[in-house]
C-alpha cells in the first residue's frame, strides 16, 4: 500500500461496474431481478460480493469475476472462462492456484467472444 498510494486511490474511485450497449462488466454481479432498473436496485454489496452466481437469460451479457470458475464447471483442473450458455461469463480462474489469467476477448466487428 505504501508503494502504490496513487494507484490504490485511483482504483478506489473507479465505478463499481462498466456498461456498454451489450455488456455489463462487474466484479461479482448485479440485481437481475430489478431487470432494466438494475443500476438503481443493485447495492454495493451485490456489485462486490454477490453469491450465489446467476445463470440464464438477461437482456445484456454480464461479465463477472468473484466466483472461481472451477466451482462452476464439473471438470477437474478447470480455471478458464465459464459461459453459462445464455448471458453470463465468469472469468475468475483462481490465478493464485492456476498461475494463469483467463482472458475473454470481445470482437465487436464479429460480435462474438473469444476465450
Amino acid at each position: 500500500k505504501i508503494n502504490h498510494k496513487e494507484l490504490i486511490k485511483w482504483l478506489k474511485n473507479l465505478p463499481l461496474y462498466y456498461e456498454t450497449e451489450k455488456q455489463i462488466f462487474v466484479h461479482a454481479g448485479i440485481d437481475e431481478e430489478a431487470e432494466d432498473w438494475w443500476q438503481h436496485g443493485t447495492t454495493e454489496e451485490i456489485f462486490t460480493s454477490k453469491y450465489p452466481p446467476s445463470f440464464g437469460k438477461f437482456y445484456k451479457d454480464i461479465i463477472a469475476g468473484h466466483i472461481a470458475t472451477n466451482s462452476l464447471k464439473d471438470e477437474e483442473g478447470f480455471h478458464g472462462v465459464y459461459f453459462d450458455g445464455e448471458n453470463h461469463y465468469y472469468i475468475d480462474g483462481t490465478v493464485e492456484v492456476s498461475g494463469c489469467i483467463p482472458l475473454l476477448i470481445y470482437d465487436d466487428l464479429k460480435e462474438k467472444y473469444i476465450y
